[in-house]
């Protein structure tokens, strides 16, 4: 079984992943470097760090962006791209965190697929695709079979020796379940001061190349309904700042890698 660490801002500047590396605890990272798009606020201010020094720590290192409603869908996906080519690139698939925002809102389920056409396309590889198993977001995507193509990091906090079922994907262990588990938000490891997310994997993201679903080309062509009733501009301000502990799903609230 994979270990595998994600830490934001909310974990301080000081995270040293010489240590985190020593522990023998944590097999890779994933770093939070956006949220949102250029000028929305929305850069970590730890991300770049955070990425450089894992990498040169000697862990195998992922970057990811948080999915806000309040800027287009290819304006944020542009904004991470540039954020995450400035950085160096990263060495795992990158990740969409997609949960609700500080200030209640949730993206558009279709501008999920926006998003990852864009980055597979630049990248050429299949994104990871983070929620939360109690975020209303599962409500779209139970109604987007398509997404289950994209290997699922679900976020699920339990005593059990699985986490619940977690629609698109299938069942924890079986060929068309999430890729990774996060089990708790509150692991203590060396080299972090504070509380962080930990996640389980049954192989390294990217490991495997073949999508962990078999979504069917009917399920890829099928509409993937907006249940929100407006779509905000890109060039609509935000008012929220990024979440503190991300992914925040790891809260079970509509509050916000």
């Amino acid at each position: 079984m994979i270990t595998i660490l994600d830490v934001s801002s909310f974990q301080g500047p000081d995270v040293d992943f010489g240590k985190v590396k020593a522990s023998g605890i944590v097999d890779a990272a994933y770093v939070k470097l956006t949220e949102g798009a250029s000028g929305e606020g929305s850069t970590d201010e730890y991300g770049t760090a955070n990425l450089q020094r894992g990498r040169a720590a000697g862990l195998p290192m992922g970057a990811y962006h948080f999915l806000s409603a309040l800027s287009a869908p290819d304006a944020q996906a542009q904004h991470f791209l540039q954020t995450l080519d400035a950085a160096g690139g990263c060495d795992l698939p990158v990740m969409l965190d997609l949960e609700s925002m500080a200030n209640g809102k949730l993206a558009p389920a279709p501008w999920v697929q926006i998003w990852m056409d864009i980055v597979e396309k630049a990248l050429g590889k299949i994104p990871l695709l983070y929620t939360g198993a109690w975020v209303a977001a599962l409500e779209h995507l139970a109604s987007c079979p398509q997404y289950a193509r994209y290997p699922g990091w679900v976020a699920a906090y339990t005593a059990a020796a699985a986490p619940p079922l977690c629609a698109p994907w299938g069942a924890w262990n079986t060929p068309t379940g999430p890729a990774l588990w996060q089990y708790t938000a509150k692991a203590m490891i060396a080299g972090v001061p504070n509380p962080c997310d930990l996640s389980r994997a049954w192989l390294l993201p990217g490991a495997d190349a073949a999508p962990s679903s078999s979504a069917s080309a009917a399920d890829a062509a099928a509409p993937c309904p907006d249940t929100q009733p407006s779509t905000p501009s890109a060039a609509t301000p935000s008012a929220a700042t990024p979440s503190a502990a991300t992914p925040s799903a790891a809260t079970p609230s509509a509050a916000t890698p």
